[in-house]
C-alpha cells in the first residue's frame, strides 16, 4: 500500500443483481437518427449488440420519424420507407408496441411489450 491514503491503487467491480428471462432495450428516436447518419457508431466493439436477434426494440412512432427524418433529405415516402425497414433488418431492430399503465396507488409504471 501507498504512503499516500488518497491513491487508489485497485479496485473491482462485480454484478450484484441475478436476472433471468429476454432482455429487450428499447431505442428512442434521437439514437435512432444518430446510429442511421453515423453507421461508424456500429464498428465500435460495444456495438455489437446490434448482432444479436430479438433484443433491439423500437415503437413505431420511432420508426415514423425516422421515416419523416430520411424523407426531408428529398428522398420520397416510398424510398424512404424502404430505407428504414432494411435498415432495421440489417441491424436487426425490431418493431414493438409499447403500452405504459401507472398505477396512482403505488406509483409503479408497468410495461407491456406486444411483438
Amino acid at each position: 500500500m501507498s504512503k499516500n491514503k488518497n491513491i487508489i491503487e485497485k479496485f473491482g467491480m462485480r454484478r450484484t443483481t441475478a436476472f433471468t428471462g429476454k432482455r429487450k432495450v428499447g431505442i428512442d428516436t434521437n439514437i435512432l437518427i444518430r446510429i442511421y447518419e453515423q453507421p461508424f457508431l456500429l464498428e465500435y466493439e460495444e456495438s455489437r449488440i446490434f448482432n444479436y436477434n430479438d433484443i433491439l426494440f423500437v415503437h413505431p412512432i420511432t420508426i415514423f420519424e425516422l421515416t419523416k427524418f430520411i424523407i426531408k433529405k428529398d428522398f420520397s415516402e416510398e424510398q424512404a420507407n424502404l430505407q428504414v425497414k432494411e435498415f432495421l433488418e440489417s441491424h436487426n431492430i425490431k418493431k414493438s408496441n409499447v403500452l405504459f399503465q401507472i398505477k396512482k396507488s403505488m406509483n409503479l409504471k408497468n410495461v407491456l411489450m406486444k411483438d
